[in-house]
């Protein structure tokens, strides 16, 4: 998943929860791909491309927060911990998703 250069998001945002195991330097990559997921709403909003073939893809919300798993899991975050991010993002991310003003998580491409 790219990114475009210029997307602006919120960083990570963190449950109180999990606050103390987690930093918000290790986090970052994984909160920019999952907040540029939501933004696009996994690619109904704006086209995502699959590099190698160049069809568009459409990722769900369930694959937008597993994806911020397996992100975090491979940035060196434990895995409980991720396991909890995604189970927060899934009890609570849904009104994120479903926004429709084109602004989710404030992300914007400039």
């Amino acid at each position: 998943i790219s990114v475009p250069k210029g997307f602006e998001f919120d960083g990570t945002s963190s449950p109180k929860l999990l606050r103390n195991y987690i930093d918000d330097y290790d986090t970052f990559e994984g909160a920019l791909i999952h907040d540029y997921l939501y933004w696009t709403k996994g690619g109904s909003r704006h086209h995502l491309e699959d590099k190698g073939t160049g069809r568009v893809i459409q990722i769900t919300r369930e694959e937008a927060d597993a994806v911020l798993e397996a992100v975090w899991v491979y940035c060196g975050i434990r895995p409980k911990t991720a396991k909890l991010a995604y189970q927060a993002v899934r009890a609570f991310g849904g009104g994120q998703w479903e926004d429709d003003d084109g602004e989710t998580f404030e992300g914007t491409l400039r």
